[in-house]
């Protein structure tokens, strides 16, 4: 997904807007994607067996899901200006750059 994101950038797809752009989108979606799939399991599934008939609806697994994936995304926010820079340091020394297919930029 972040992948396919980025390709969207075409005159700068290393750029800082792509980077957020493609880390914040990606991150919402396959977080949400997680934390549904963790709620449906433990609270629908797992829940009324084991737990004497305990259980959640679909909503509120929705809406712990779309909570968990909120606060994720925050703390992205929080901390993608740090995982930029190492992006771009490790570019300028050339980490990766045979898997990516590119020369270093230094």
């Amino acid at each position: 997904m972040n992948w396919g994101i980025g390709r969207a950038f075409r005159k700068n797809p290393d750029g800082k807007l792509a980077y957020v752009t493609r880390s914040y989108i990606s991150t919402f979606i396959a977080q949400f994607c997680d934390n549904f799939i963790f709620a449906a399991l433990t609270f629908m599934v797992f829940a009324p067996i084991y737990w004497n008939g305990f259980h959640w609806t679909p909503i509120q697994c929705v809406t712990c899901s779309l909570v968990g994936a909120v606060l994720e995304l925050l703390m992205e926010v929080i901390f993608s200006p740090f995982g930029y820079l190492v992006l771009k340091n490790w570019d300028k020394d050339g980490v990766g750059a045979a898997y990516r297919g590119r020369k270093a930029t230094a």
